[in-house]
């Protein structure tokens, strides 16, 4: 008579106690790391958000130059948005019918950030930097400090340079 052998081996596989202490063991683990991502990512949020409206002054210049004529970054500090727009024949600005067009908001009051702004009055509430065809730009500063206090600039020195971050100290 042959036997068969149980491939099953006793103390090869866990116990349901076992799997239920691991998986406490995790619990445990990610409710101490949790409130330290949401800072590390709230961290993040400000230099995202600088270098989004660094790549939009970016494209508005090149834009500008491509296409001779004249772009527009728009600042809208009170409800915070910052969008492109770009002259049209009549020699009004129009909102562009690309996704750089979208206005980019940024979340203010409590857990937010403060938006400054130290561009030339545009129309309404809102401050402009001008991009020319030229290459040239308006120059001025966009600054947006999180809730932690740390601020990022998104400046321009001169009407030659480009727009670039400086992270203050």
């Amino acid at each position: 008579m042959t036997h068969t052998r149980n491939n099953f081996k006793s103390g090869r596989g866990f116990t349901l106690l076992e799997l239920v202490m691991v998986m406490f063991v995790i619990a445990l683990v990610a409710a101490i790391a949790a409130p330290n991502l949401k800072g590390f990512i709230s961290g993040r949020r400000a230099p995202d958000l600088a270098s989004q409206i660094m790549a939009m002054a970016h494209y508005a210049r090149s834009q500008a130059i491509s296409e001779g004529r004249t772009y527009q970054l728009n600042v809208d500090t009170r409800v915070g948005e910052v969008s492109v727009t770009a002259e049209d024949d009549a020699g009004a600005q129009q909102p562009l019918q690309t996704s750089i067009g979208n206005a980019l908001v940024i979340p203010q009051g409590p857990g937010g950030m403060r938006m400054e702004c130290d561009l030339p009055q545009g129309d309404n509430t809102q401050q402009i930097a001008r991009f020319y065809p030229t290459g040239r730009c308006d120059p001025g500063t966009i600054k947006l400090t999180d809730d932690r206090g740390v601020s990022y600039s998104i400046t321009c020195e001169s009407p030659s340079d480009s727009y670039h971050i400086v992270e203050d100290k």
